[in-house]
């Protein structure tokens, strides 16, 4: 790993190759107006860091009262705190960028072939493993970060991979794409597929949930969950459709769940004839989807990005695609908006 300052690269054209690979699928975040990205502290949950595209990344010690404007590169992804908290990751359009001082120095992780994104970064396991996609592959560290090596998963269009982990299955690790979802039982050193139907749409999907662990999956007909490691899947609930992602604030209760929802431009009530609602927003559950909670969303925008502080499920960061960041104490009953200034 360097150390360095950072530089604003220009933008592949991520969101071209997703549109002709997988039409209707939603692509990775994009140089695009209302974009951001929002990581919350393991332990502290007044401490979260944020970058939205006009504003550049920034961090906050007081839950967002005041915010320190830190250098950033020209896109981030993903903020991933360490498990203690001193360390902070960034998947950006620079690659993945590592700093243990709150932002005042950085390093950049050799993660992938120069000049390609970093699409997503994940911390798991007790020595924690870091696993980061690259345009080109994912890529895993067993040495806190200092070197990274190809993880092995095969597949292409690697652009459109996430990753997904869960404190409650800290040796499992899980890179999905669209169409595609491979897991690791031992921390990487091993990857299966997972057969699924067609129409199986991977991008919405939350990991080791509840007790045992449970995979759900968030798709325009509604919530899905898996019991059998992601093999097969059957309907939690039709009422919230066009669900592009899914939290558990606590990933031991299984029956409580934030999901946010983005219905298409045209879409129309007859395409999910047994859904409840057709509006973007945030929308939460705690029996499990048998009812679900009026719009959350703080100004009725969708949800670009969600964290939550592990250990204080009912403290919510958002940033929305109106531009705005908030914070809930109440599980996302009531907001404060907490915007970082413009620069």
């Amino acid at each position: 790993m360097t150390s360095s300052r950072l530089g604003g690269g220009l933008p592949t054209a991520l969101l071209a190759a997703a549109a002709a690979l997988f039409p209707g699928v939603p692509a990775p975040a994009a140089p695009a107006s209302g974009r951001g990205a929002v990581g919350a502290h393991p332990r502290d949950p007044k401490v979260a860091w944020v970058w939205q595209e006009a504003r550049g990344l920034s961090a906050t010690v007081d839950g967002g009262e005041t915010w320190r404007a830190l250098e950033s590169p020209r896109l981030v992804y993903k903020i991933v705190f360490g498990p203690a908290g001193d360390v902070v990751w960034l998947a950006t359009d620079e690659g993945v960028l590592r700093s243990a001082d709150g932002g005042k120095t950085w390093g950049r992780a050799a993660v992938g072939r120069a000049g390609k994104h970093a699409l997503d970064v994940a911390v798991v396991g007790d020595p924690p493993r870091v696993f980061a996609v690259s345009e080109d592959g994912v890529y895993r560290s067993v040495d806190g970060g200092k070197t990274f090596s190809n993880a092995g998963v095969p597949g292409q269009a690697f652009h459109l991979y996430r990753l997904r982990v869960s404190s409650k299955t800290p040796r499992q690790v899980v890179a999905t794409s669209p169409t595609t979802l491979y897991r690791s039982d031992d921390l990487g050193e091993s990857w299966a597929r997972q057969p699924a139907a067609g129409d199986v749409d991977f991008s919405a999907l939350a990991w080791g949930v509840g007790d045992p662990p449970a995979a759900l999956l968030g798709m325009k007909e509604g919530l899905y969950g898996s019991t059998d490691g992601g093999v097969t899947w059957k309907v939690v609930s039709s009422d919230v459709p066009f669900i592009r992602a899914v939290w558990a604030p606590n990933p031991s209760n299984g029956k409580d769940l934030l999901v946010a929802s983005q219905p298409w431009a045209h879409a129309r009530p007859d395409e999910v004839p047994n859904a409840k609602v057709l509006a973007k927003g945030l929308f939460r559950t705690v029996d499990a989807g048998w009812k679900w909670s009026r719009n959350l969303s703080p100004d009725g925008g969708a949800i670009v990005d969600l964290a939550i502080t592990p250990g204080h499920p009912e403290t919510l960061w958002v940033v929305t695609d109106l531009r705005g960041v908030f914070r809930s104490l109440t599980g996302g009953d009531s907001w404060k908006a907490v915007t970082p200034p413009s620069p």
